[in-house]
């Protein structure tokens, strides 16, 4: 071959490379050939996995032993039975499953017949029960029961009141799993449940303990059958005295209403209720910080509740905990082992961190709740520490390149846990962070395969979406395939699920509210489905979640999409304003758009006066009163909030800042406000702003350079006005989502502006430039819909309706 042939050949192969990449990158969505993978187990849905986990836990517990020849479970021609066939079987045993998947009872039977002729029950007497002591729910406290209920089932396995007290060990350990997308409770669900059907099968005719009362509850809540664990928590709080019982009776209505009102005095309460108050204060109530939900307990920060916060949407301050969330979880997983194994945990090797939770006899000794369990818990912890990282540093404090430092940091370390690979597929990259970072994708898709019970919903739905627009070896398997649909008889994570695309639909919505009635996401999943986010009625929304817009800022969002922008949101908005401050300044956003400025200045002043709510949403929020208070000649108040807002170092603060120190003729500090604002965050527009009315409006020609060089920054083509082309646009800004208060005056997703009071825009970055230019008034924006053109009035541009932009074209699901 010649060299020339072999050049020639070469640049062929770039050439194909390049436009490959170009094509990829402008969103031409271009399906690979890899086909989904097949699962490398056994089972092939979640419901088997979990029905030959509890078969093979209760055939353990039952004959006293491993089970060296695992039972055969067959799924019945009946929907929901099972044929379970065992060695210790002299017949088959039918499991119906149809009324409640984790059902005690329904095992219970196979129980018995494994159980055969031995004795009903030991003579061993229940101690007076776990259930006390667990109120401290501490790792340590988890440890010392785990020890001594081991003990127990070692000197008796058919001691039917330590199998009820090893079940509410583990639904105590699950209750301590958080919020988010990694949270996970089916094992322990599933440890619990042949538990429970051990101890009903032992215990005969007699009643179960409280420690066994309290489990049949724990294990109904975690199963997300509320009404049920409601009814018996009534009868245990009629039937059964004790501080004790009183506590874990609050804790869990406490974990299924989410009403967190109802603890009186957090801060003489179990750390077990203190838990469940932070869990739902995290759950219903936004821009409220976590060391505000502490200072009310009378607490300071510790691994629970860096847990609990972290797992929740929150504000900046709460974001940046995640820096110590893993100095926090490995001590305490150091803790635990220690204390479990009598020597240190090994970090460097990170072998015993993927050990897999056990079987129910680990070697020769029963173990309740084995080092595996705590691995697993452990590392889905430290995903959402890994996941948290990329977001904080890359989009809370706008970092990329610190952000990319802590990824290969964060490989280095941790890279060899099987949670690794799935907790980086919410990592993202490019110049705004706007493009996903799937590098281990590929190993995200060989772990699902390998260990598919291992994975969340959301992950799983996350890999397979995102393998079908990748180069990946073989896409991931059908999540649909997987998970059991939301029904009555599988409540769990009923609303979470509903709203995670691509898995099955729901069976029986009308029954499943009846049995999950304080599961916001199925009410609202099923509010959407039926009517629309924009069509919901009020009294459809007041039906379902009406007794929630008391305490939850989440029913008070659904209720004000059901209204719209009409005057029927203001009442609501005042309701929510008396618990959430969040709420609080929406409603000064109100009032303020109608004109009655001194009910708004009150409302900001309640939202920006709460010490719930961190400097940064502070900054945020703190435009509008300070130019009221510049317009009442309180000049004062005025610089006081403004230089407390620009002392956050937010971008908005800065600029709130600058704007008032511009009308008060202080022009050189606000020109460092404003280029302060630019430089931190990229975002030039309020200083080209600036310079437009310094130069152009107040003709001060020593901001000429200034402005012409700021101006051919944004607009290297200078600025352009006058008649838009007809037809459809070229260039522009995309409205990529809208609200009913934008398409009130006429903008819709979908639609893209191409000039802002006559100004051509064909970016983001010349939009906000132009929107800056005056600082009052009106604004007047071109609006394209396809090739028809309209105009849009908006009578005051500080409340420009919110709607998502983007820079027109899109391009699709690689960034530029």
């Amino acid at each position: 071959m010649t060299r020339r042939t072999i050049l020639s050949t070469v640049a062929l192969v770039l050439l194909v490379a390049i436009l490959g990449k170009i094509g990829y990158s402008r969103g031409f969505r271009l399906l690979f050939d890899a086909r989904p993978a097949t699962l490398a187990t056994s089972y092939v849905t979640e419901e088997a996995w979990i029905v030959d986990e509890i078969v093979r836990d209760v055939t353990e517990m039952s004959v006293g032993q491993a089970d060296g020849a695992a039972p055969t479970v067959l799924a019945s021609a009946q929907p929901d039975t099972y044929t379970v066939s065992a060695a210790s079987l002299t017949s088959p045993v039918q499991l119906d499953l149809h009324a409640d998947l984790w059902s005690p009872a329904a095992f219970a039977g196979l129980a018995r017949s494994l159980l055969g002729s031995l004795p009903a029950q030991s003579a061993a007497a229940d101690a007076g029960g776990i259930h006390a002591a667990l109120l401290d729910l501490t790792a340590a406290t988890l440890v010392a029961a785990n020890d001594s209920i081991s003990r127990a089932l070692r000197v008796d396995l058919r001691n039917a009141a330590a199998h009820e007290a090893a079940a509410l060990t583990l639904g105590a350990f699950a209750l301590r799993e958080p919020l988010g997308r990694q949270a996970d409770t089916r094992w322990a669900m599933n440890r619990m449940t042949a538990h429970l059907a051990l101890a009903e099968a032992l215990r005969g005719s007699r009643a179960p303990t409280v420690d066994g009362q309290l489990a049949s509850v724990v294990l109904e809540t975690l199963e997300n059958h509320q009404a049920r664990a409601l009814a018996a928590l009534d009868r245990l709080e009629a039937e059964t005295g004790g501080d004790a019982v009183a506590a874990w009776v609050r804790a869990l209505r406490l974990r299924i209403t989410e009403d967190w009102r109802m603890l009186a005095e957090p801060r003489a309460a179990s750390r077990l209720e203190q838990r469940e108050y932070v869990r739902a204060r995290r759950a219903t109530i936004r821009s409220v910080t976590g060391a505000s939900d502490l200072e009310r307990l009378g607490r300071s920060m510790d691994v629970d509740w860096f847990r609990l916060i972290n797992g929740s949407p929150g504000s900046v301050d709460d974001a940046g905990l995640v820096t110590e969330g893993l100095d926090l979880e490995r001590a305490e997983l150091d803790d635990v082992y220690m204390r479990m194994h009598g020597r240190p945990l090994v970090h460097d090797e990170l072998a015993d961190l993927n050990t897999p939770a056990s079987r129910y006899f680990n070697g020769a000794d029963p173990l309740v709740l084995p080092w595996g369990a705590w691995a697993e818990f452990g590392q889905r912890r430290l995903a959402v520490v890994i996941s948290g990282y990329d977001s904080y540093l890359r989009h809370s404090l706008g970092s990329g390149n610190a952000a990319d430092t802590a990824k290969a940091k964060l490989r280095a370390e941790l890279g060899m846990l099987w949670t690794f690979p799935s907790s980086t597929i919410w990592w993202t990259k490019g110049p705004r962070g706007l493009e996903a970072d799937l590098q281990y994708l590929n190993e995200a898709i060989a772990e699902g395969v390998e260990h598919p019970h291992r994975l969340t919903a959301r992950a799983w739905t996350f890999i397979e979406y995102g393998s079908k627009y990748e180069p990946v070896r073989a896409q991931m398997p059908s999540a649909q395939a997987w998970y059991f649909a939301p029904a009555p008889r599988t409540a769990y994570e009923a609303g979470l699920r509903i709203g995670v695309g691509g898995l099955r639909p729901v069976q029986d919505y009308a029954r499943l509210l009846q049995e999950a009635p304080y599961d916001f996401g199925l009410a609202y999943s099923y509010l959407t489905a039926k009517y629309g986010k924009k069509n919901m009625p009020l009294d459809d929304v007041t039906r379902l979640v009406g007794a929630r817009m008391e305490y939850d800022t989440r029913a008070v969002s659904a209720a004000l999409e059901a209204v719209g922008d009409d005057d029927r949101g203001v009442p609501l908005l005042e309701a929510a304003c008396g618990f959430s401050q969040g709420y609080c300044k929406s409603l000064g956003d109100r009032l303020a758009r109608g004109g009655r400025d001194d009910e708004a200045a009150r409302a900001y002043e309640r939202a920006l006066n709460d010490p719930g709510v961190d400097g940064v949403t502070k900054a945020n929020w703190a435009d509008w009163l300070v130019h009221y208070y510049y317009t009442k000649g309180r000049i004062g108040p005025a610089l006081q909030l403004a230089e407390q807002s620009a002392s956050t170092g937010a971008a908005a603060g800065l600029v709130t800042a600058a704007k008032l120190y511009e009308r008060l003729g202080r022009m050189d500090d606000a020109e460092r406000a404003y280029r302060s604002s630019a430089e931190s965050y990229d975002a030039p527009g309020p200083l080209l702003g600036f310079y437009y009315r310094a130069f152009k409006g107040r003709k001060l020609q020593e901001y000429e350079p200034s402005w012409h060089r700021e101006l051919e920054r944004v607009f290297p083509q200078g600025l352009i006005d006058g008649p838009v082309d007809p037809g459809p646009p070229a260039v522009g800004v995309f409205v990529e989502n809208d609200s009913p208060a934008s398409v009130k005056i006429g903008v819709q997703a979908g639609d893209v502006i191409i000039a802002v009071d006559g100004w051509h825009v064909g970016n983001m970055g010349q939009y906000r430039a132009v929107r800056a230019f005056p600082l009052d008034g009106r604004v007047t924006l071109t609006v394209a819909r396809g090739a028809a053109h309209s105009t849009v009035e908006i009578a005051d541009r500080r409340f420009v309706p919110d709607f998502r932009i983007a820079d027109y074209p899109v391009r699709g699901w690689i960034e530029k």
